[in-house]
């Protein structure tokens, strides 16, 4: 008993704490989709401060079509809409992580600009 490892004992309580979180991660970000979407959003120029993108949207369909607003929005809380890139002029209401991003220049990433 005396030169007995613990090696044994510890391998399978290690794989199946292995296995328990990548279930756990699984069921949260797949079948609860709980995770964290940061997307842009239509911006009306004349009442709010957009970005421009300098990319054009025929050359490049990642590229946003025109003035718009960052959004980081829990996927929960999240219309349809925004994950079709559909949503005009979308505003946060009161949930529960929804944050908007107007343009300035602390904010500015290369290739964008902000809007006259």
């Amino acid at each position: 008993m005396k030169g007995e490892s613990h090696f044994p004992v510890l391998v399978p309580l290690f794989a199946l704490l292995i296995v328990i979180v990548i279930v756990f991660t699984y069921y949260r970000y797949v079948i609860q989709g709980d995770f964290i979407m940061n997307v842009v959003s239509g911006c009306d120029p004349t009442t709010e401060k957009c970005f421009l993108p300098s990319c054009s949207s025929a050359e490049d369909p990642s590229c946003p079509p025109g003035p718009y607003k960052k959004i980081v929005i829990r996927s929960g809380d999240a219309p349809r809409c925004l994950e079709n890139h559909s949503c005009e002029h979308f505003a946060c209401d009161n949930t529960s992580l929804c944050t908007e991003t107007y343009c300035s220049d602390a904010v500015l990433e290369d290739g964008e600009s902000c809007a006259p």
